[in-house]
């Protein structure tokens, strides 16, 4: 990367025009939360996001739930023509330098032992993997959150969090999220 790269605080017309020609195209249907929610949120103040530019080129995009000095990384997409070319890596990186030292981010990665096939196992190792290598400490955590598992790992800004404190912090951030039925019908921790 190079130093026109920065990461910068989308405004809600940059977030809709990502949702509309990126998101629908970056993840399935079925994990995509409505705009009108994100946007909400955004507007009280729970849920961040945020665009990695190079210049006006925007490179990647990161939504976060946010609850306080906790983040969790709701959604993640590298341009399709930026992918494999360090953008992620320094997405990641200008992050961590980004954040106060105090916040914990916890990144769901769906669980390879769940996967649908030999390809999408592979494909969910790749992404374990690139976060483990971007430094990255996987938690012991799991999760199931609308029947899917997720491994939960933790991006350190500091001394990593205990098991205890990671669990506390993940539900306090589904809860913010969602109606109390839906998150006592969707949302469950193990490991």
């Amino acid at each position: 990367m190079n130093s026109r790269t920065e990461i910068r605080t989308l405004k809600p017309e940059q977030i809709r025009e990502i949702y509309r020609t990126r998101m629908v195209q970056d993840f399935p249907a079925e994990e995509l939360k409505p705009l009108s929610r994100i946007l909400e949120a955004l507007s009280r103040g729970g849920y961040a996001c945020t665009g990695y530019f190079d210049g006006e080129m925007l490179l990647a995009y990161a939504f976060f739930v946010i609850a306080g000095n906790e983040y969790l990384l709701d959604y993640f997409a590298v341009s399709a023509d930026s992918r494999g070319t360090g953008v992620g890596s320094g997405f990641l990186t200008a992050l961590k330098g980004r954040l106060p030292q105090d916040t914990l981010v916890i990144i769901e990665v769906e669980h390879p032992a769940f996967a649908g096939g030999a390809a999408d196992r592979q494909m969910r190792e790749r992404r374990r993997e690139f976060y483990l290598r971007n430094g990255c400490l996987d938690t012991g955590q799991e999760a199931c959150v609308f029947g899917t598992e997720y491994r939960l790992l933790e991006l350190p800004l500091c001394a990593p969090h205990t098991a205890a404190e990671v669990r506390a912090a993940y539900l306090r951030l589904y809860e913010s999220l969602l109606p109390p039925e839906m998150f006592r019908r969707n949302i469950r921790l193990h490991g």
